[in-house]
């Protein structure tokens, strides 16, 4: 297992590397949209944002299956089931890329109502995103199922980076909130090209022509799966559409927005870490090895980076926030503590809920993430005197979940048997 160990910090590395690029991207698109737009624009931009994140929670879906399923067949040397599984859940995303288009038609309007938004087509908008979303996700979740961790960051790197300078261009040109989603668009679009051709000579091409065999248990891995991805979704953008609801004044967003552009900055280099703990672990499953020491090196990094930048925020946070923003959004500097310590979580969490996805363990996590967002809804619905006061609430939620789902995971026994596959 050493071995095993060593390669998930040396694959770790590498993608923190696609991380850096990734994450410069994505403070430049922040940075450039809230210079870019008026206050209460760039609050609308991140809670559309935050929007279609929740509406793609089916999209992650295909993404984690594709994932699962190639990491599986790859191990027990079955390539060309690998390479069936992905095009047939290529094929259904397709139809839920359709119905998603249709869903927007029908529910903008009372979306757009709830979350206060004067024009229905930016909601419409954000529907089309998630239905590019789950086009990309089954090849996207290859590269990351099949270990080319190279080709899996610099998919993530075209995304990014293609969203930053789309996003100058349309907004440039008065395009505004389209803009930025027109932006978001083009940028999955060619990532998923860019997927689709690393795969489609080394690894599609292998397709068999045989039947899949029967997965024992996919019906039930697809619900836990489901629920995860939606815990996530809600876990990660939760608090921003909290905060648009509950907010004194439009222009609350967009300074919420503003300080939490930085404070995020943790989650980004969870992102790599998680995005190699989650094969490792499913093979490590497959190959009937301890995974344990995975999870704790990993809630160790995460955590350890996470409390390391929210004490440098309390630090040097003022003059960091003043050259990205300016004195534009200074109203937002009090709200870096509070956010510190929710991201703190938020990143430990995520950690989390990818090992446990991966074990096929999820019960104790979705429970308990479901039982704090209901938990944290119904406090926020009464203690919202103040964003701040908001999210100390969120944040004293999650550290409770944090709590039961560390517990859980130490006295996790190692996997006895493997995945069957018939």
């Amino acid at each position: 297992m050493r071995k095993g160990t060593m390669s998930f910090e040396k694959n770790s590395l590498l993608l923190l590397f696609f991380s850096i690029a990734s994450s410069l991207c994505n403070y430049l698109f922040q940075v450039t949209t809230g210079n870019l737009l008026s206050e209460v624009d760039y609050g609308n931009a991140n809670a559309l944002l935050s929007l279609s994140v929740i509406l793609s929670v089916p999209t992650a879906l295909f993404t984690v299956i594709s994932s699962k399923y190639t990491t599986n067949y790859l191990t027990s040397e079955q390539p060309g089931f690998a390479a069936k599984w992905v095009l047939r859940l290529e094929k259904i995303a397709l139809l839920c890329a359709l119905g998603t288009v249709l869903a927007g038609a029908l529910l903008s309007g009372p979306v757009a109502s709830v979350l206060k938004f004067e024009n229905r087509w930016f909601v419409f908008a954000a529907f089309a995103l998630t239905a590019v979303n789950y086009l990309s996700c089954p090849v996207v979740g290859a590269l990351q199922g099949s270990k080319r961790f190279l080709h899996y960051g610099f998919a993530n790197l075209i995304a990014s980076g293609i969203k930053f300078l789309g996003s100058i261009l349309f907004l440039v040109i008065g395009l505004r909130l389209m803009g930025v989603i027109f932006a978001l668009a083009l940028g999955t679009i060619l990532a998923t090209v860019f997927a689709a051709i690393t795969l489609g000579k080394t690894f599609l091409a292998l397709r068999s022509s045989d039947p899949l065999p029967k997965e024992n248990g996919l019906k039930r891995y697809i619900v836990g799966a489901l629920l995860v991805q939606f815990c996530n979704a809600v876990l990660s953008n939760g608090d921003m559409l909290l905060v648009k609801a509950y907010a004194a004044t439009a222009a609350d967003a967009g300074v919420y927005s503003s300080a939490m552009v930085i404070g995020k900055i943790p989650l980004y280099v969870a992102g790599t870490l998680v995005a190699v703990l989650f094969p490792m672990v499913a093979e490590a499953v497959v190959r009937r090895e301890a995974t344990k020491k995975l999870f704790l090196k990993s809630m160790l990094y995460s955590g350890g980076i996470a409390v390391a930048f929210a004490i440098f925020l309390q630090l040097f946070g003022s003059f960091v926030f003043r050259l990205m923003f300016g004195e534009r959004y200074a109203t937002a500097l009090p709200l870096l503590l509070p956010i510190s310590i929710f991201i703190v979580f938020v990143t430990l969490i995520t950690v989390e809920m990818n090992y446990f996805l991966a074990m096929g363990r999820n019960r104790v996590l979705v429970a308990s993430l479901l039982a704090g967002f209901v938990a944290a809804y119904a406090l926020v619905s009464v203690f919202h005197a103040s964003i701040t006061q908001m999210i100390y609430v969120i944040s004293a939620v999650l550290a409770v979940v944090f709590t039961v789902n560390a517990v859980y995971g130490l006295l996790l026994k190692p996997p006895t048997d493997a995945p069957v596959i018939e």
